[in-house]
């Protein structure tokens, strides 16, 4: 029956009418528990994938049977762990009409186990001569800047792939993924629908994560290829599946690669699946916007910064890891007046405050402008955001202030990497590590990087740029 999760009896009233949302492996074991203890009448199952699901105890359909089914059941419980899969049920919900109150959420955590055993193996179809590879991504620009070294290093195993390119609600991935080979689309969810179209899934997060795979149009295409993804499923079987719960994963995989001598590039190579050691891939620049760069006028020498990191997962609130926006303007006054001539730009979204010390604003603007305008950077400064890793990418040198974040596992050793000395590195070890400083009233690892210091540490480069 299972023991790690439990059908929340708590929350379903007895001899209430539900619909389950879900198959996988969450959902069978609600599944069986309630067929023992009788507690509720599970009437329908719903999942996208239901086509493929063959081994569930009970008949699995559609989730428009929802709308047909409407009036027969009391509640809808969501039997679905990851959290951009179940966003997308809620607004699914919420679209056909169906009340919060009739939603039950029972998933906050997992083990990811679960998530590491819940491989789909494809029926054989060698009928195609490329590999049919769907890639899932973050939305996080930083996440897809390095998920580009996994996958340009898979080119290099096999050329023979068409690739639809995963990524819920994040546009980045468009200009991120721009002139990559073998891009067929780049589409706005999370996973495929029906992953039967595909002969190889795959997610990249902390590690890469085999998610389904038709092993006999692998070996017909690359017997290569074949080797690696057997290794992987074996390795995910018996390692990365020993991680504990979601979301403290991330901790003891950052932790095992602290002790392998291993950093965010390098896990994602494991087991032996790519040969590289480097954190260098190929970004491409769409030049239809070289002109729009050069009309910008920007002077010879200017440096670049960023004061936004964006909202926290699941949450929306603002990252603790943003640096203060006073401190910027401190720090643009120090710039100011030691090196008058060079001119700071300030980069962002439409919506991002204005740091009015400034001598350019360039928000809202297209990433491949972007692109350009960092390229031309003489220093880029930000937190530990997008537009470092992409900055670094292009070659430019970037001053990045770390605080929940570490160093040693996500910075690049070229740039010139600050970090507090009072708190540090607090990443995954709570659940909202990214909102809410669990140690002190605020966030002291950022607060605590003074403006001089961060001058300090970035006037001898700027030094430099003079002669």
């Amino acid at each position: 029956m299972g023991s790690r999760h439990f059908l929340p009896y708590e929350k379903i009233p007895k001899k209430s009418r539900v619909c389950m949302y879900g198959a996988g492996l969450i959902a069978k074991r609600y599944y069986e528990q309630n067929r023992v203890f009788g507690w509720c009448d599970i009437c329908l199952v719903v999942d996208r994938n239901y086509a493929l699901i063959k081994d569930f105890p009970f008949e699995v359909s559609s989730p428009e049977s929802i709308k047909e089914y409407r009036g027969r059941f009391d509640y809808v419980l969501i039997a679905v762990h990851e959290k951009n899969a179940k966003k997308g049920i809620l607004e699914f919900l919420d679209e056909i009409g169906i009340e919060n109150n009739q939603i039950i959420d029972s998933t906050e955590e997992f083990l990811f186990k679960d998530d590491c055993d819940n491989i789909i193996e494809l029926e054989d179809n060698v009928e195609t001569s490329r590999i049919r590879l769907a890639w899932c991504i973050s939305k996080a620009m930083g996440d897809q800047v390095i998920s580009l070294k996994p996958y340009q290093a898979l080119l290099d195993i096999c050329p023979l792939i068409s690739t639809d390119v995963f990524c819920n609600g994040s546009a980045t991935a468009r200009n991120i993924y721009y002139g990559q080979k073998c891009i067929n689309s780049i589409k706005q969810e999370q996973t495929p629908m029906d992953v039967s179209k595909y002969d190889l899934v795959l997610e990249v997060g902390f590690s890469l994560i085999l998610k389904a795979i038709r092993y006999s149009t692998i070996y017909h295409i690359s017997p290569v290829m074949y080797s690696k993804m057997k290794n992987l499923h074996i390795f995910q079987k018996n390692k990365s599946a020993d991680t504990g719960v979601y979301p403290y994963t991330s901790r003891i995989i950052m932790d095992r690669a602290k002790f392998l001598g291993k950093n965010r590039y390098t896990m994602l190579a494991e087991p032996n699946l790519f040969n590289y050691e480097d954190k260098k891939c190929q970004i491409y620049f769409d030049n239809k916007y070289e002109e729009n760069y050069k009309a910008l006028g920007l002077s010879k020498k200017y440096l670049t910064f960023n004061c936004e990191a964006g909202p926290a997962p699941g949450t929306g609130l603002k990252q603790l890891k943003e640096w203060p926006r006073e401190y910027y303007t401190e720090l643009l006054l120090l710039i100011k007046k030691e090196y008058p001539d060079i001119q700071l730009v300030q980069l962002g979204g439409k919506s991002t405050e204005r740091i009015e010390l400034a001598d350019k604003h360039i928000l809202g603007e297209s990433l491949e402008l972007v692109k350009y305008i960092l390229k031309g950077s003489a220093l880029h400064i930000d937190c530990e955001s997008g537009l470092p890793h992409l900055a670094t990418q292009l070659g430019v040198k970037c001053c990045v202030l770390f605080g929940p974040t570490p160093i040693w596992f996500i910075g690049y050793e070229n740039n010139i990497n600050i970090k507090s000395d009072i708190c540090y590195g607090c990443k995954g070890l709570v659940s909202d590590w990214y909102s809410n400083c669990f140690k002190y009233d605020e966030a002291k690892c950022m607060k605590s990087i003074k403006p001089k210091i961060v001058f300090d540490s970035i006037r001898e480069y700027l030094r430099t740029l003079r002669e």
